[in-house]
């Protein structure tokens, strides 16, 4: 049983190419997003290990390939690998998304983390398309 409970330790959103049990409140906000509606900031809050990481990854995945060949599956809501955003987003290199978590050896974020997303944010912004910020 212990090695179970080890193993969803280690468990990463980025990973988890489909998307199970969320369909009503994705569905919530890709209909408040196609009818540009959605609010600036958005707070996702709830137990951890609730899939809520995996939720906001998929929904800022579906945002960014809405436009793309390969873009995000609604029918199953599904990732596809071939995507170019999922990529980008994979890899944290994405220009329209900025990732903030606190360090494996730490409890907390890092000062310094902050002031590297707000010198983000006095960037340009990519394409002129939407930022997405996942804390």
């Amino acid at each position: 049983m212990e090695e179970k409970i080890n193993n969803f330790k280690n468990f990463d959103p980025l990973t988890q190419l489909t998307l199970y049990g969320y369909s009503k409140y994705f569905n919530f906000f890709s209909n408040l997003f196609l009818k540009g509606e959605l609010p600036q900031v958005n707070l996702i809050s709830g137990k951890k290990g609730l899939g809520k990481s995996t939720f906001a990854f998929h929904l800022i995945n579906y945002f960014l390939s809405i436009n793309e060949d390969n873009a995000y599956s609604l029918s199953n809501f599904a990732i596809n690998p071939k995507n170019k955003n999922y990529n980008l987003l994979f890899n944290n290199v994405h220009p329209s998304y900025f990732l903030v978590e606190k360090s494996e050896n730490s409890k907390f974020i890092d000062v310094d983390q902050i002031r590297l997303l707000i010198k983000n944010l006095n960037l340009s912004n990519y394409n002129k398309s939407y930022r997405f910020i996942l804390i």
